[in-house]
């Protein structure tokens, strides 16, 4: 099938070219002007070179460089070579209309080609993407939370953000202070189409983006970076070891993981990439100095807050 599409793909890289410029010159405006352009640049040259012939012939005939015919004479010529010239591409019709045909031709191989790569290079990245999918189908622990302090009306958090390549330890941190004692963690829900999933299950990606609270309004909530230092953009919780992966290699799970994080900001583009819809979900909770939290992406699409064992002794938030 390789080496069917790559001779395809040969002939159209002839093609391709010939299509553009076709479509180009009968169906754009800007195109429909130049070729009118073109025909009258013709005729205007070719009734150029008629007039300068029939010129030189009256001159021979006259025996007299400078002779010129009188003022009708010359419009009788003009309009003769004018004429000449118009039944000329008159008798050239058919062979211009053969021209066109083949290159008509020309294009609808092209398009047909095309249309014939695109449909087994979608299904292929549709194998693909089912198959990067199948191993984030589950849940995982994305971070844990440590309320580290509570002073002058502001919660201090601390995110370890777990890294599931290896050992699926916690590899970064992150701070985040929120002026508020309710803290609530918002995420978006990627709901796949069962067309793309070729076992026909649902498949829900979540993903944690954004922290706020009681007096912080989600607008101007906190950024949750979850691809820490990864410059591909991957959440960390996404990120697989080669000996993780099976049915293909890191470097293409990992260019499908980043373009899945990426439709999470595009709902349009995950619309043309088979989502079916793309739901927010958020949980909330009101924390204690010294606690610690377990922030989980379930399975099931959305998140959710786990109680894990407290590290200093409880104090509750001031107020509450």
């Amino acid at each position: 099938m390789e080496e069917a599409l790559d001779t395809i793909r040969q002939i159209n890289w002839f093609l391709d070219p010939i299509k553009d410029g076709v479509m180009f010159f009968l169906a754009t405006p800007g195109g429909r002007r130049w070729l009118l352009l073109l025909l009258l640049l013709y005729v205007a040259l070719a009734s150029w070179r008629g007039i300068a012939r029939e010129a030189l012939a009256h001159k021979a005939a006259e025996r007299n460089l400078y002779a010129r015919p009188p003022l009708l004479s010359q419009l009788l010529i003009v309009g003769a070579v004018m004429f000449r010239t118009l039944a000329g591409l008159v008798t050239q019709l058919p062979m211009i209309l053969s021209v066109v045909l083949v290159l008509m031709l020309f294009t609808g191989l092209s398009a047909g080609l095309t249309t014939v790569d695109e449909y087994f290079s979608n299904r292929e990245r549709i194998r693909e993407l089912s198959q990067a999918l199948r191993h984030l189908d589950q849940e995982f622990k994305v971070a844990e939370i440590e309320v580290v302090d509570f002073k002058e009306n502001t919660t201090f958090l601390e995110f370890r953000i777990y890294d599931y390549a290896g050992t699926g330890a916690a590899a970064d941190t992150l701070a985040i202070d929120l002026v508020g004692n309710e803290i609530f963690i918002d995420a978006v829900v990627l709901n796949f189409d069962y067309a793309l999933i070729e076992t026909g299950q649902k498949i829900n990606l979540t993903l944690p983006y954004r922290v706020y609270s009681n007096l912080v309004p989600p607008q101007d909530g906190k950024p949750l970076q979850l691809s820490g230092s990864d410059t591909l953009g991957i959440p960390l919780m996404f990120n697989r070891e080669q000996s993780q992966i099976y049915g293909m290699d890191r470097a293409t799970f990992q260019e499908h993981v980043a373009h899945v994080a990426t439709l999470a900001r595009d709902p349009e583009a995950a619309r043309a990439e088979g989502v079916r819809s793309i739901q927010g979900n958020a949980v909330r909770q009101v924390m204690f100095k010294g606690q610690r939290w377990s922030l989980w992406s379930l399975q099931t699409g959305g998140i959710a807050l786990r109680r894990e064992q407290t590290v200093w002794s409880a104090e509750p938030i001031p107020g509450l």
